[in-house]
């Protein structure tokens, strides 16, 4: 996880929802995700253990008020050969 991997862990105590780890290979994206905190999930250690890739995102989820805490709606979400990460919600429309 590199030099801010304690970082992380600490922010992963205030943002318990869910975690995330999305692995891009040159043909794939590998995810792996669990709802609770990163800090305390035995799957997290052995995610980042034993998995190796090229790139990756990683993330710790605090929900936005209003939606779930479910493993569909923990970050990354993936499709194909693509992984992404948003931050907050619009539960409103836009004022244009």
């Amino acid at each position: 996880m590199g030099p801010g991997s304690n970082d992380f862990l600490k922010l992963s105590e205030v943002h318990i929802d869910s975690w995330g780890l999305a692995l891009a290979n040159l043909d794939s994206a590998t995810v792996v995700k669990q709802v609770g905190s990163a800090a305390s999930s035995t799957k997290f250690s052995e995610a980042i253990s034993s998995q190796n890739a090229p790139a990756a995102l990683l993330n710790s989820r605090w929900a936005s008020s209003g939606l779930g805490v479910t493993r569909e709606n923990a970050h990354p979400f993936s499709f194909e050969d693509i992984a992404s990460i948003h931050y907050g919600a619009q539960l409103a429309p836009l004022k244009r």
